[in-house]
Formats: C-alpha cells, sequence, structure tokens
C-alpha cells in the first residue's frame, strides 16, 4: 500500500520590523522558509500508520523551489521511504489550481492508495489545494481528519472528522482516498540538525509540456483581487438621547461623564484657602 504526503513549503516572517507599512511589503530577507506544520503533522500520521502496518510505503512530495527540496529533506529524516521534488520556481505567481495540477500528474503516475495533506496552508490560509487535487485525480475527499485508521481486508480507510463543540463524525471511504488533516493529528517527531543535514535522495520530477495545467487553460479559479482588513473604528462614549444638546456637549468634553467631579484646585488668599480646606476636611469627616 502506498501512502502519499503532500508537503507544502510556507514563509515566515522572523520579526514585525520586517514589514514596511508604506508599500504594505514583506521584506524578502526577513522570511524563514520551513514546512508547513500541517503538513508535517500528516506525515506523522502517514508514519504512524506504517508503524502499524509494516506493508505500507510513505512518499513525500513537494512543488517548489530549492526552499520545497529543503522540505523534503526534512520529511526524509522524519522517517518517510523516498521523496519526489516537482521545480518550480515561479510558484508564489501560481494560482492553487495549478499547483494541484502538477501535484496530482506527479502522485498519479506513481499510483497510490491514500493521499494525506494539511487541511491549511499556515502563511496562505487556504485549504483548497487537497479538494482540488481529489478532484483531478477523481478520488474521494474527507476534510479535517482528527483520526486515521484502515481496514486492509476491506480495502477501505475509515476517518473520525473534527464538527464543532468537539462532535466528531466518523467516515468509512473505499481507496483510494484523499484526506486533509488537522494540525493536532500528530505531533511531529523530533529531527535533528545533523539528521537532517545527511545526503538524502531526493527524486526530482521534470514535467512536460503537455502536463501544465497553464497550457491546458483549465483552471476554474481567478484572483481577481486582495485587500487589507478595513480598521475598526474606536468606541466612543455612550450618550443618552434625553439628554440636552448642551449636557451631550460636556459629557463629549469630559470622556463621557455627565457629572462634574469633586475637588480641584484651591485658589485665593493664604486664610481663604485654609479655611476652605480646613471645611473640607470637617465635611468628609477627617476631624
Amino acid at each position: 500500500m502506498k501512502i502519499s504526503v503532500i508537503l507544502d513549503e510556507i514563509a515566515v516572517m522572523a520579526d514585525s520590523s520586517g514589514f514596511d507599512p508604506i508599500s504594505n511589503v514583506v521584506k524578502q530577507e526577513w522570511l524563514i522558509h520551513g514546512p508547513n506544520p500541517y503538513s508535517t503533522a500528516a506525515l506523522e500520521e502517514a508514519i504512524r500508520l506504517r508503524e502499524k502496518y509494516p506493508d505500507i510505503q510513505v512518499s513525500a512530495y513537494s512543488l517548489g523551489g530549492a526552499d520545497a527540496a529543503r522540505v523534503l529533506t526534512y520529511a526524509m529524516a522524519m522517517g518517510a521511504d523516498d521523496a519526489f521534488w516537482i521545480p518550480a520556481e515561479n510558484i508564489k505567481f501560481m494560482d492553487l489550481w495549478d499547483r494541484a495540477f502538477r501535484l496530482a500528474n506527479a502522485i498519479q503516475s506513481r499510483g497510490n492508495d491514500l493521499i494525506l495533506c494539511g487541511r491549511l496552508s499556515a502563511d496562505e490560509n487556504t485549504e483548497e489545494l487537497g479538494p482540488f487535487i481529489a478532484d483531478i485525480i477523481g478520488v474521494p475527499f474527507i476534510s479535517d481528519a482528527t483520526k486515521i485508521d484502515m481496514v486492509f481486508a476491506e480495502q477501505k480507510g475509515l476517518v473520525w472528522r473534527r464538527l464543532e463543540r468537539g462532535d466528531r463524525d466518523v467516515y468509512e471511504a473505499k481507496l483510494p482516498l484523499l484526506i486533509t488533516v488537522e494540525r493536532g493529528i500528530r505531533s511531529p517527531r523530533y529531527v535533528s540538525v545533523r539528521k537532517q543535514s545527511l545526503p538524502w535522495r531526493i527524486t526530482k520530477i521534470e514535467e512536460s509540456s503537455s502536463n501544465k495545467s497553464s497550457d491546458l487553460n483549465v483552471s476554474p479559479v481567478t484572483l481577481i483581487g486582495s485587500a487589507l482588513p478595513r480598521p475598526k473604528p474606536k468606541k466612543g462614549a455612550q450618550i443618552a438621547t434625553a439628554l440636552s444638546a448642551q449636557d451631550r456637549l460636556m459629557m463629549l468634553m469630559s470622556g463621557g461623564s455627565s457629572q462634574k467631579k469633586e475637588g480641584g484646585l484651591v485658589e485665593g488668599k493664604p486664610g481663604e484657602v485654609a479655611r476652605r480646606i480646613s471645611e473640607f476636611f470637617e465635611e468628609k469627616g477627617f476631624y
């Protein structure tokens, strides 16, 4: 049985100073590239299934530039059996359908029984990659998995799916099958830097021009624009409509307080000031 795991590389800003508020652009030198935590959780689940059922073979796939190849090195260090890299230097300018099409071609050409990928891309906050790949290959699709098990005698997969308020649904589906997993399905095992630096074998997949979705013009999705969220207005003082215009104006000037606060600066001749302070102490019961 073959399990294919899709690993995507994400970029995380190392420090808030890497964002230019004038141009709304993140400085590339402040970005740290690494594996998507949702994808590493999917890989950990695949490795755990292999430990439970030894006949399973785990393959990792990644699309992108040199950073994507380094993500596959991390996958091999975690315990994947083999890794396949689909080069794409301009991946940030591809739409998700194009990415899904290239990954689907690479996976489908090598055969698979189960495809796992992360539910979410942690940097772009997108969830469409898994469903797109399932649609292109033509296999059933289950999202938001929190637990996975196999029934080999019947060639079926059992999937526990997250619902609201902690509820769970249990689904049964025939293989081949694609599942997107939650980040909390598994905690990825620790991989040392020394193990990552070993000379792991990464297979490079070169695509022919006929396998590119841009040539076939099949993308059903087009990004027509993007915008920053609108700033939330600050809440002002709540003023009763029954008050007169003068009272409402006084409340605005005093910050929302309709009553004049007691106390303040005492001015006058020394004797007058002493008398007023003495009266104040007597009124408040100090003596």
